[in-house]
């Protein structure tokens, strides 16, 4: 059952926790992460959540009647005088540098969204084998000493049903 605090729909936006100490280490990437894979990272003190490293909205493109010019100058650059009768410089290069632009943002997002689901199936692999590992050694524990034998064991294992996944709760 979901808590209250909960979402009833799931983000699609990524999120890792990561204590203060390890964020200070790893800020300038975390930081390009948000920009580039939308993901958020709480920053945790002692358990307590402290901060978020949070992604930005984009811009949105000006519209055409937007590029007015301004301060700048005619160009739209800023100490770049506008030449009568020339191309502005800001106009004719920008058509063609925004797409090849956000091509190239999107191929990193999807590099960086590839590296982090790889990684992902990398942990769970692992969590896998750590469970199978766990099981075993409570299977071993049971032959030892069976359910009811021993109280101590009896209490952990009463602690610990959660983590056991092949066997049965005492």
């Amino acid at each position: 059952m979901r808590g209250m605090a909960e979402p009833a729909v799931p983000t699609t936006a990524p999120r890792l926790e990561l204590p203060l100490a390890e964020a200070r280490t790893r800020f300038v990437q975390l930081a390009r992460l948000a920009g580039l894979t939308r993901q958020t990272t709480v920053v945790t003190d002692k358990g307590r959540p402290l901060a978020a490293i949070v992604p930005i909205p984009a811009p949105a493109a000006p519209s055409p009647s937007a590029r007015a010019p301004g301060p700048t100058g005619a160009s739209g650059l800023v100490g770049v005088p506008h030449r009568a009768g020339a191309a502005s410089p800001a106009r004719s290069l920008a058509p063609a540098a925004e797409p090849a632009r956000e091509r190239a943002s999107e191929q990193s997002a999807a590099g960086w969204i590839r590296r982090i689901e790889t990684l992902r199936a990398d942990l769970r692999r692992q969590h896998a084998g750590l469970e199978q590992a766990l099981d075993q050694a409570w299977h071993e524990l049971d032959k030892l000493s069976p359910p009811g034998t021993d109280a101590q064991l009896d209490a952990l294992r009463t602690a610990h049903a959660d983590l056991r996944t092949g066997r049965t709760r005492p």
